[in-house]
């Protein structure tokens, strides 16, 4: 077992290695777990910017 903020602290390290789309799957798994837990939406924000998909990191946004 890990706790979330280390797992959150982990797909942060991920993003910045560039791998966006395994920090999506883990940030969808946290989810299905804490759908409330803002840290994963920021870290999805991130990643929609990393895409340049500006659209879907506001909506991210404004979900926290």
């Amino acid at each position: 077992q890990i706790e979330l903020k280390q797992y959150t602290d982990e797909i942060a390290r991920l993003i910045d290695d560039g791998q966006v789309d395994a920090a999506i799957e883990h940030c969808r798994h946290i989810l299905g777990f804490c759908p409330r837990y803002l840290a994963v939406y920021r870290l999805l924000a991130q990643v929609s910017i990393e895409k340049g998909d500006y659209a879907h990191a506001t909506h991210f946004l404004q979900a926290c």
